[in-house]
């Protein structure tokens, strides 16, 4: 089901659809009474159902970017080197100590 349908059916134009066998079947009266229904449980109008729709159909299509962390390896990269190399220079100075 898309936008245009569910906006087709609200505005009480007929709604068809490729039923089994290939032919079109008119869903308008149960998209409207789904949508009443979900209005009565929800307690609300079918016009904010409408919109809650819209908007969900709207965050589904465009999901949110997937961040880059790019930044965040190289800095624990760097990190690591940090600790590796002053581990090195105490166990080197360490030993010149002792000789």
């Amino acid at each position: 089901m898309t936008w245009a349908q569910i906006e087709a059916a609200k505005k009480g134009k007929d709604v068809y659809i490729q039923g089994q066998g290939g032919q079109k079947e008119n869903i308008t009266p149960i998209l409207v009474s789904k949508l009443k229904e979900q209005a009565e449980t929800q307690q609300k109008t079918t016009t904010e159902i409408l919109k809650m729709m819209q908007a969900q159909m709207q965050q589904q299509q465009n999901p949110p970017a997937k961040k880059d962390n790019t930044l965040m390896y190289v800095g624990i990269g760097v990190g690591v080197l940090v600790l590796l190399g002053g581990g090195i220079y105490m166990i080197n100075s360490s030993k010149s100590k002792n000789n």
